[in-house]
């Protein structure tokens, strides 16, 4: 089963990159010129894009994404590439 995802900013490229050779439609925050790395405007790429969001920092301040639901996604120990295995 393939992941659509975002990787935000707290990541490195590399995780997108590795994601997208496992055969996931990974994209990183940095890689989107039109897109900041302030939260809500992620929250937002990902619920319009289908994406859930790839991050490792405190992401989840509910109250602001009331009106864009999304998943997310949070790494909180480990590497992540050796938690997708």
């Amino acid at each position: 089963m393939a992941y659509r995802s975002i990787c935000n900013e707290h990541l490195e490229q590399q995780t997108a990159e590795y994601l997208r050779r496992e055969g996931h439609e990974a994209v990183h925050v940095e890689g989107i010129p039109s897109l900041s790395a302030d939260d809500t405007d992620i929250g937002v790429y990902a619920r319009e894009n289908g994406r859930a969001v790839l991050t490792d920092d405190d992401f989840l301040d509910e109250a602001r994404f009331t009106k864009s639901r999304f998943s997310i996604i949070r790494k909180t120990s480990g590497g992540l590439t050796n938690w997708l295995r």
